[in-house]
C-alpha cells in the first residue's frame, strides 16, 4: 500500500485545520484553571499541583506546577513547599474556591478563574545546549491577582527585558527645555 502512494494525489478535503495550543506570550491575563492534576516526582517524591491555565481572551494557555509537598529535609525542601503551598492558598481564593483552607477534591480547581502574570523566560534546550526563549508564569513578586481587577503588564525588574526596557527608557527620555528664570527674585 505505501508503494503505491503518490503525494500528487493526496486528499485532505475531510481534514480539518488545527493551529494546535498556543502558549501565551508574555504579558497579563485573565485564565481560567482548564486542568488540574496531581504530579509526583518519581525521583525526589516531591508533589505538585499541574495547572492548564487557558486565557479567556482566547491567546493561548501555560501550565504552572505548584509544590504542594516537598519530603526534603532541608530548611530550601520546606520554603519551597511553603511558597507552592501559599500559592495554591492565593490561586484558590482569588479564584473564588468555595473552601480555600480545605481544598477538598482537586477537581474543584477546574473552572476558577484568575488574573495571571506571564513572563519571558530564558532556556536550554537539553539535547543541542541551544538557549531559547519562552515564557513561565511568573516565579515570583506576585504572579496572581483578582480577575475582577484591572491590570496592566510591567515585566519584573531584573528579567531580561525588564531592565533592558528600563536602560533604553533612560536613554530616550528628554528633559523638558528649561525656562527662561530671569525674573528679578534674587535666589
Amino acid at each position: 500500500m505505501e508503494s503505491s502512494f503518490s503525494f500528487d494525489k493526496l486528499d485532505l478535503s475531510n481534514n480539518k485545520v488545527n493551529d494546535g495550543p498556543r502558549k501565551l506570550a508574555p504579558g497579563c491575563y485573565i485564565c481560567t484553571v482548564a486542568n488540574a492534576e496531581y504530579k509526583k516526582n518519581p525521583n525526589s517524591g516531591v508533589i505538585s499541583v499541574g495547572l492548564t491555565l487557558e486565557s479567556d481572551g482566547g491567546e493561548g494557555s501555560i501550565m504552572d506546577f505548584v509544590v504542594i509537598l516537598n519530603p526534603g529535609k532541608t530548611d530550601g525542601a520546606k520554603k519551597n513547599q511553603e511558597i507552592g503551598r501559599d500559592r495554591l492558598k492565593t490561586i484558590l481564593t482569588l479564584g473564588g474556591h468555595p473552601n480555600p483552607d480545605h481544598p477538598g477534591d482537586i477537581k474543584t480547581l477546574k473552572g476558577l478563574k484568575v488574573g495571571v502574570y506571564v513572563d519571558e523566560e530564558e532556556y536550554t534546550v537539553r539535547d543541542t545546549g541551544e538557549v531559547r526563549m519562552g515564557s513561565t508564569v511568573r516565579r515570583s513578586g506576585g504572579a496572581y491577582f483578582s480577575p475582577d481587577e484591572d491590570r496592566t503588564y510591567a515585566p519584573p525588574g531584573g528579567r531580561r527585558g525588564g531592565q533592558a526596557f528600563a536602560k533604553q527608557a533612560a536613554k530616550d527620555f528628554q528633559a523638558p527645555a528649561s525656562p527662561d528664570l530671569n525674573d528679578d527674585i534674587p535666589f
